[in-house]
């Protein structure tokens, strides 16, 4: 270490070839702390990483505050879980029950504290075969932690989980923590966007279970956060159903539409042929489950005026979606964004897609709340789509305070 900067990798497997495949390997309960480069790495060299990893049970932390890649080591990517052996031949692996956080194993203790510089963050990063299934990222737990940017000019896009490619489910995993309050914690953030879940699968994933919660973001400019972005799917359907995103507050000035809204829930993207997002909870019915956009500048939030800020519970710009028996509820805004569908200050529901068939039925959005004197449009569910079915959905308790005639408050626009 030099003044608490640590370079290394922990754990490292690079192979030899494809005839001489590293395969089966167990990396099992092992602590890995003070590191910032790589905990573990499963890398593409010579294609020599094979199938069926099992990474299990292992705690990544620190016991001091750390920085990935100092100025003057490197500027590239900081991965706790670094799956990238890229070839047909990987697949099968297992990355299951992992803690990430905290200062103790199991992501106990006080917050594990995070400088992150100019590194990339990308916590679990897979890359593996896009043909073979079996594959699964569940039960990990990313917690317990606080990011301050430290005035370093932009901190770079995190990534919780980055799927670049590969035939593997995401189940049952948690980002944040059900019941402690602003279990992650983003202070003095500029100038990003940030995905805790961003994938582009290229065959068949199940994104199921996942709860995203307790989450705090305060930003002293324009930023972006993303619960679940599921990108292109060219070979089998995208199923993604029952997650849980709630209790998130963001303070943002950024006016970005869609892929880097100041909140978007699920966002889904140039996909084919088929989305299911049925039965997730964004938000909730209860107060303490809201989710809250607050647009004015964190060092005087009294007397600075708001921002154009973006909401969106679901955003969908499927092939064909089917956006079924989802609940969107208690948000609150005070952005003055007056734009329509794609730039409303709050969309509970969107479709968009110029193929027909996509179908929304049974969703029920409810308790959209915006508060700005100088206007803002609300909108319960939207499309541009089309040919779409809109069936049996409930909207409900949209409340707007503004004394702009100007305003718009809609329950459905098709």
């Amino acid at each position: 270490p030099s003044n608490g900067n640590y370079y290394a990798t922990a754990i490292a497997f690079s192979g030899q070839s494809l005839t001489q495949q590293n395969d089966w390997a167990t990396i099992d309960s092992n602590w890995v702390y003070g590191n910032r480069v790589l905990g573990i790495s499963i890398n593409a060299t010579n294609s020599g990483n094979g199938r069926q990893f099992t990474i299990r049970g292992n705690s990544f932390y620190d016991t001091i505050n750390v920085a990935p890649h100092p100025f003057g080591y490197s500027t590239s990517q900081f991965s706790q879980i670094y799956m990238n052996a890229s070839n047909a031949a990987s697949w099968g692996h297992q990355i299951v029950g992992n803690y990430i956080g905290g200062q103790e194993p199991f992501a106990e203790g006080l917050r594990q504290i995070v400088n992150p510089g100019t590194a990339s963050i990308y916590t679990i990063w897979y890359n593996a075969s896009n043909i073979t299934g079996g594959a699964t990222i569940s039960g990990n737990y990313i917690t317990n932690q606080i990011y301050n940017q430290g005035g370093v000019a932009n901190f770079y896009y995190p990534y919780f989980y980055y799927i670049q490619s590969g035939f593997v489910d995401i189940t049952d995993n948690v980002i944040g923590h059900p019941t402690d309050t602003n279990s992650i914690q983003f202070d003095n953030i500029s100038g990003v966007c940030m995905y805790m879940m961003y994938m582009f699968h290229s065959a068949p994933t199940q994104i199921k279970n996942n709860r995203i919660q307790n989450i705090y973001v305060n930003s002293n400019s324009a930023v972006g956060f993303n619960a679940i972005y599921h990108g292109t799917t060219t070979i089998g359907e995208a199923y993604i159903d029952s997650n849980i995103i709630n209790r998130i507050f963001t303070r943002s000035t950024g006016t970005s539409t869609s892929t880097c809204a100041a909140f978007q829930g699920i966002f889904v993207s140039n996909s084919s042929p088929t989305h299911f997002i049925r039965g997730n909870i964004i938000g909730g019915q209860n107060i303490e489950d809201s989710v809250s956009v607050f647009s004015s500048a964190p060092l005087n939030p009294g007397t600075s005026t708001p921002a154009a800020t973006i909401m969106n519970g679901i955003f969908s710009q499927a092939g064909i979606a089917q956006i079924a028996n989802n609940y969107v509820g208690r948000f609150y805004s005070n952005s003055n964004g007056t734009g329509t569908f794609t730039s409303a200050s709050i969309v509970g529901i969107h479709q968009q897609s110029g193929t027909g068939g996509s179908i929304v039925n049974n969703n029920i959005v409810s308790d959209l709340n915006a508060y700005n004197l100088a206007g803002h449009n609300v909108y319960g569910i939207t499309s541009l789509s089309a040919t779409a079915t809109y069936t049996n959905n409930t909207v409900r308790n949209i409340f707007n305070n503004s004394n702009n005639t100007g305003t718009t408050t809609s329950a459905t626009t098709n």
